[in-house]
């Protein structure tokens, strides 16, 4: 039995209902990638376009990354398998083609205020995770 599931049992039906329901709302609302807030799997596709054609290919892989392993995560709990979360998880990031049309200017700030965001946090934990590399030296 799947620990959510050991979780759940412990409440009546009703309220491991509504348990479970908050549990894969917060697995969704929590995307790594959510452009202007919006978390389907075509906004996160269109991201990821325009990732691939204006971001250094190692960070385009890295923001992918970070959404697949996300969605491969939420996939394999078994609570939450919503089709953006299965097709995130099955993507390959070679396939994913360069956006097709020009994007408007303000589809263009949406995913550059959302790429700024993750690339500083990756950057951030990455200089957190070198820190405690030497500390512990």
């Amino acid at each position: 039995m799947h620990a959510t599931n050991t979780y759940l049992s412990k409440f009546p039906p009703a309220e491991a209902a509504a348990r479970l329901k908050k549990i894969q709302e917060s697995v969704n609302s929590s995307t790594p990638i959510k452009p202007g807030g919006q978390y389907s799997f075509e906004h996160q596709l269109e991201f990821l376009r325009w990732a691939k054609a204006t971001q250094s290919p190692e960070d385009a892989r890295q923001l992918f990354n970070i959404a697949q392993t996300y969605a491969k995560a939420a996939v394999a709990t078994h609570i939450f398998s919503s089709p953006s979360m299965q097709q995130m998880a099955q993507l390959n990031f070679d396939k994913i083609p360069l956006p097709s049309k020009p994007m408007t200017a303000a589809q263009q700030a949406s995913m550059a205020s959302s790429g700024r965001s993750l690339l500083m946090e990756m950057r951030r934990q990455e200089a957190a995770l070198t820190l405690q590399g030497r500390q512990r030296q």
